[in-house]
Parts: structure tokens; sequence; C-alpha cells
């Protein structure tokens, strides 16, 4: 019974070694993707739709028009300009 309960003990340290391996190797993968960044400033616009859960937005009043993106590659695909 003794050695069941040991056995059972390291199957579940390995089970968390091994997850906690792929877990930072998928956090490695997420932060090595390219950083780009978009200007947007051929047309003059009255609003801006933000079509997300988690993003740093910040709006500023002046006399220049211009939409800013600094993000993931794959997100700029997103980033559009409507007249």
């Amino acid at each position: 019974m003794k050695r069941g309960m040991e056995m059972l003990i390291l199957a579940i340290v390995i089970i968390l070694v091994i997850l906690g391996i792929l877990k930072v190797q998928d956090m490695n993968k997420v932060s090595s993707e390219q950083v780009v960044q978009k200007v947007l400033t051929n047309c003059e616009f009255n609003q801006v739709k933000v079509d997300t859960s988690n993003a740093n937005i910040k709006v500023k009043q002046g006399n220049h028009y211009r939409v800013l993106f600094e993000g993931r590659q794959k997100l700029l695909e997103t980033v559009k300009s409507f007249v």
C-alpha cells in the first residue's frame, strides 16, 4: 500500500514538471512574437471603435488625426481605417 502511494506521488510530480515545462515554452513563444507599429493618418475620423477585452488605449486632444497601433503582428490585420 505504501509503495502504491509513493508511485502515485511520483507520477503526480512528473506530470506537474512536464506541464510546467510546456507552460514556460508557451510563454516564450508568445513573448518572441514580433511587435509591430502602424500609424493611420491618411484620413480624418470622428470616432474610434475598439473591440477588445484587454488594451492600453490613450485618447488625446490635438490638432492632428492619427491612430497608432503597437502590438503583435497577428493582431495588425484587424487594425483598419474606415472613411
